[in-house]
């Protein structure tokens, strides 16, 4: 991979966009936990559920892991084995709000263009082309949305911890770089 397409890869393109979305109090309805693996995003996301203020985040989004959650929450299926994508958005929505409707998940960064897709054929309104449309998109889905990004400090480890199968080193060198 060249350079180049690494750094475009590592960007978030709707940080700026995004992170605004709240009301004059600071509020929001909803985050997201942007992270990439071995970055102990998991360890946060039970962490924030267990707060009682910050919903239940999982990774709903994360598309290899969809036909779980739809099974999970009895989503019905077409005879294809298929389900609405909508009814999969309105029951994530749903499970992922805690009481006081602060809705929490985990999005990588390979689910994001994923799930932008799937959002914008429920709302084409959205131009796809334009990175400050998929900002509002986001907004228009989740209400005020604020995203934490949760990355690794130690990224030549964890690019070695790859190649070498048994060593792991946990979040010691997690950071969380916003905050809800």
């Amino acid at each position: 991979m060249s350079k180049s397409a690494c750094l475009k890869r590592a960007s978030w393109p709707y940080r700026g966009a995004v992170t605004e979305s709240r009301d004059a109090a600071g509020r929001v309805d909803s985050y997201f936990v942007c992270a990439t693996p071995r970055t102990g995003s998991s360890l946060l996301l039970g962490l924030l559920e267990s707060t009682g203020v910050a919903g239940r985040p999982q990774a709903y989004f994360r598309r290899p892991d969809e036909p779980l959650w739809a099974d999970r929450w009895r989503i019905p299926r077409a005879a294809d084995g298929s389900w609405a994508y909508a009814d999969f958005l309105r029951t994530a929505l749903a499970e992922g709000r805690g009481e006081n409707g602060v809705f929490g998940a985990k999005l990588m960064w390979e689910s994001l263009g994923q799930m932008l897709g799937e959002l914008r054929a429920l709302y084409p309104e959205f131009d796809p082309e334009l990175a400050e449309d998929d900002a509002r998109l986001l907004t228009r889905v989740f209400g005020r949305t604020r995203l934490v990004f949760v990355r690794r400090d130690d990224v030549v480890d964890r690019a070695g911890q790859r190649g070498v199968g048994g060593v792991v080193r946990l979040g010691r060198h997690a950071a969380v770089c916003g905050a809800l």
